[in-house]
């Protein structure tokens, strides 16, 4: 099954989430226990996780060293069994906020900070089948500070990748269609040296249109708005358009095959409000549509199928986490709790927001941080649950019984959800996945008990036999 085929047919079965309908419930399932990933004794942060057609995953992150910084990676076919670690950067990086995309034909690319010096843009590449990477190359400018790369591939294999030049105030991007041959940088935006820009992301939809999105604000962090702008062909770009202003902040974007790309962010300081802006097919952007009343935090938006997007955030009004879908960017459905976890922890990052994924028989999964009620720590723990409509939510489960952090999922054509994160017991991080399998469960049909109005829904389903999360024995490579 082709990578494009099978999300198709995880979205077609997720169409009905939200609709409204009885819902299907799951069998019983439970999560794996937690495996590590990483070589445990050492720092990591920034993991990430990818797979390609054929199920299989590479996961990438930050290792700390006594005195280096690289990155490393692992892959595995079930989320259990993982290689040993394989470092991508030099021993001269000092590597930081690792990304990665997998293209059509399996081959693995990945992109770096090297913060080593001046701050510079690298990528490496893996082709199918192999466990070396291609000697790095350098995207940025070698004299000039640049860092918060993203990158994105299309289903014909072009990669754009999108970064800060903090030197030049500018936001740059440079296209491939291998991965390995880069065009000449083209600068999207560039302001004065009283002007910053940041925090970019970009998305890409099923007819490779591309569009980035960033955040500009003055030297005294006012005035802060969200511009982007998208490509037809790779590397062709339409001029920038502000999306919010009045102090908008942390862009989130995504990017369904059907061509609806959607953009949320904080769109107020004052109160926090958190609004979403739509386009479909490179058309004009919808008006901003508000997500619940203020005091929102940590948004994001995430792509269940070929034509949907959820929404979710916490509402640190009400409390909980929320999910909302659309597939017109415009007509939202009625927003429902996930979790009712209460506020978003304190000191997390925009990059541990909520994740959603849909597997090829409609089964939802969520992950995120959350900050536990009467956690003597007081830290937050990666968390899942799962969802046969996108209305009526499990248990929250804990993925990690301590501090945790960086929440990743994918899925494959089986239906198995495998969740990366990062362990930490204090005096170390370890990446660590653990896997749920949903293949061939059966279902049953369940009244609608009219619990699940948008504002007081219920988590009614359970996922049962939950297994504790713990450090086990790396288990035999495959």
């Amino acid at each position: 099954m082709t990578k494009t085929s099978l999300k198709i047919a995880a979205g077609v079965a997720a169409l009905s989430m939200w609709a409204g309908a009885p819902f299907a419930a799951h069998a019983l399932a439970s999560w794996s226990p937690a495996v590590d990933v990483s070589t445990s004794g050492f720092l990591t942060s920034d993991p990430e996780i990818a797979i390609d057609a054929d199920g299989v995953m590479t996961a990438i992150w930050s290792h700390v060293g006594v005195s280096t910084k690289t990155i490393q990676v692992s892959t595995s076919s079930d989320g259990q069994d993982w290689t040993d670690p394989v470092d991508v950067s030099p021993p001269s990086h000092a590597a930081i906020d690792p990304h990665l995309v997998v293209d059509r034909y399996g081959r693995v690319t990945a992109i770096w900070t090297n913060s080593t010096g001046t701050d510079s843009i690298w990528t490496s590449q893996r082709e199918w089948g192999e466990t070396t990477w291609s000697s790095p190359v350098q995207l940025s400018e070698t004299a000039e500070e640049t860092a918060e790369a993203q990158i994105v591939v299309d289903s014909i294999g072009n990669f754009t990748t999108i970064f800060n030049n903090r030197d030049a105030h500018k936001i740059q991007s440079r296209t491939s269609d291998d991965g390995v041959t880069w065009s000449s940088i083209v600068t999207l935006a560039q302001e004065g040296d009283s002007q910053y820009l940041g925090l970019p992301q970009i998305a890409v939809d099923g007819s490779g249109r591309v569009t980035g999105v960033w955040r500009a604000y003055d030297s005294d962090n006012d005035g802060k708005m969200i511009v982007a702008r998208s490509s037809v062909n790779p590397g062709v770009w339409s001029s920038a358009t502000t999306l919010f202003g009045g102090d908008a902040n942390d862009p989130r974007i995504a990017a369904t095959e059907s061509g609806l790309t959607t953009v949320t962010a904080f769109s107020d300081f004052s109160e926090v409000e958190i609004q979403s802006r739509s386009s479909q097919d490179g058309g004009a952007w919808t008006t901003a549509v508000g997500h619940g009343a203020g005091d929102g935090a940590m948004p994001n938006v995430s792509v269940v199928g070929p034509d949907r997007i959820v929404h979710t955030f916490v509402d640190d009004t009400v409390g909980g986490l929320w999910a909302s879908s659309s597939e017109d960017g415009v007509q939202w459905t009625t927003r429902h709790l996930v979790d009712d976890g209460g506020d978003a922890p304190a000191g997390v990052s925009s990059n541990h927001v909520a994740k959603v994924i849909a597997d090829s028989s409609g089964h939802l999964t969520a992950v995120w941080m959350r900050d536990y009620t009467g956690n003597p720590t007081n830290l937050p723990r990666a968390t899942a649950s799962t969802s046969a409509d996108g209305i009526t939510w499990s248990e929250p489960v804990e993925l990690a019984g301590t501090s945790s952090y960086s929440v990743n999922v994918v899925v494959n054509s089986d239906s198995r959800v495998t969740a990366l994160f990062e362990l930490s017991d204090g005096t170390e991080n370890t990446v660590q996945s653990r896997t749920i399998d949903n293949g061939g469960s059966e279902s049953e049909e369940l009244a609608d008990t009219g619990a699940n109005d948008g504002v007081n829904a219920i988590a009614v389903l359970a996922v049962a036999g939950i297994v504790a999360a713990a450090a086990v024995r790396r288990r035999a490579r495959f």
